[in-house]
């Protein structure tokens, strides 16, 4: 009985457990609290893949801070033109 509750809560949890984390961040931080932790998730992510694979011949070809800084500016100017269509939107 409880390897079907298990099998059953399991999935339910992995789907709605993100997106109950993300409508808290979103209410209790607002828009830029949010922009912040999506960015924070993908450099973390780009500093993980680089010290698992970096071994690889495709993660040597670049400087890591480099590109590091590079998806940091990126992001930042893609969260700067978010928000001023939602000020543009709101007048």
């Amino acid at each position: 009985m409880i390897g079907l509750f298990t099998g059953l809560f399991f999935p339910i949890m992995l789907i709605f457990g993100p997106l109950v984390g993300i409508l808290m961040i979103l209410y209790y931080g607002g828009g830029l609290a949010f922009y912040g932790t999506v960015g924070a998730f993908f450099l973390v992510v780009g500093f993980v893949g680089e010290r698992k694979f970096g071994g690889s011949l495709q993660f040597n070809d670049y400087d890591f801070w480099k590109r590091t800084l590079a998806q940091l500016i990126a992001y930042s100017f893609v969260a700067g033109v978010l928000i001023m269509v939602l000020y543009m939107v709101k007048r």
